[in-house]
């Protein structure tokens, strides 16, 4: 078995050191990690200057980027095979709730996850750091599971480990994220040089803990284990998103599709005016570019998807359309049809 060890804390830090020690006896290890302090740097890739990679005396290899970066290099360009797991850790605090939208140390775990590899973070539950050998069980523990029942598609665990000897700990307990208060205020100080500086606030704490999350569980000395998911998208606020009104849409459609796919720049407006969609996108042909100063583009609540057509005549023309949307805009009738596509 091979496995990837990446961090956010540095190569030098004595979480990735003693996890990887852990796991030398399951697996070949090879560690990239960033080389200095990289917390928060949650799931940034470097795009503006290139990237270095250079080999610490004992063997790790540290990178000049981001924990993402880490990952990213080792696992599309570094490696000559592809790691069947990836653990990043063991970080020094915790990464629960909202934390792991920040976390640096999630973050290398999510990069491995994206590209198709089981992947693993690993946190230690605390500012002191008093055990990470209790972690580092934990995560060998983790790793003598999946090779026992290997899985059988990528998954993405964050971890969280209450700081106490190992034989202190309640048990595992899978959760979902909790949720903290805002954070804290941000901290403006002075430089000697009479600068203007800011720290950013702490973290706010813990708001949404009660059982079932991961604040629950560390807080009772269990092991979280959280799955993620990368899907961000707001399900239950797509209708409210869009002000979808099924039947009044219907009857759009009905009236649309009477009309052989074309609407009167009217209904277009109404049904924006009235909240029925959201927004607009218009399919206008062309036999030539839309100029760039085209009125049309300035539009409020419509989008110009503009298309060149080997057509002997325009299907539709810029100046109509736009010259029909300010006829409706001022209450008089429009003189034309445009291509109409609705975005719901």
């Amino acid at each position: 078995m091979r496995i990837l060890l990446s961090n956010d804390d540095g190569y030098f830090a004595p979480g990735i050191t003693i996890l990887a020690e852990a796991l030398a006896g399951l697996a070949s290890v090879t560690v990239v990690a960033p080389e200095r302090d990289r917390s928060g740097a949650s799931n940034s890739l470097t795009l503006d200057r290139p990237l270095s990679v250079r080999q610490s005396s004992n063997g790790f290899q540290f990178v000049n980027g981001t924990p993402t970066d880490c990952v990213h290099l080792a696992v599309t360009g570094l490696l000559e095979e592809l790691p069947d797991m990836i653990i990043s850790g063991i970080n020094l605090g915790a990464n629960m709730g909202d934390d792991t939208i920040y976390s640096g140390t999630v973050a290398a775990a999510t990069e491995g996850y994206l590209l198709g590899i089981p992947s693993v973070a690993v946190s230690l539950a605390s500012k002191t750091g008093n055990h990470y050998e209790t972690a580092a069980r934990v995560a060998r523990d983790l790793v003598e599971r999946f090779q026992r029942q290997p899985l059988r598609e990528p998954v993405l665990l964050n971890v969280n480990v209450p700081d106490v000897a190992y034989a202190a700990l309640a048990g595992f307990e899978v959760t979902r994220l909790g949720r903290r208060h805002k954070a804290e205020p941000t901290i403006r100080t002075t430089t000697p040089r009479h600068e203007t500086v800011y720290w950013v606030g702490a973290a706010g704490s813990a708001q949404d803990a009660g059982p079932g999350t991961d604040f629950y569980a560390v807080a009772a000395d269990r092991v979280s284990l959280t799955p993620l998911q990368m899907d961000l998208t707001h399900q239950q606020q797509i209708p409210v998103v869009w002000h979808l009104d099924q039947q009044r849409l219907a009857q759009i459609g009905d009236e649309f599709g009477a009309r052989g796919g074309h609407v009167v720049i009217a209904d277009l407006l109404a049904a924006l005016d009235e909240g029925h969609l959201a927004h607009a996108y218009l399919d206008v042909f062309e036999t030539e570019p839309l100029p760039a100063d085209s009125p049309l583009w300035a539009q409020p609540g419509i989008t110009v998807t503009p298309h060149i057509a080997a057509l002997s005549e325009p299907r539709t023309s810029v100046g109509k359309v736009a010259e029909n949307i300010e006829r409706v805009r001022r209450g008089e009738k429009p003189l034309s049809t445009v291509d109409f596509e609705a975005g719901y």
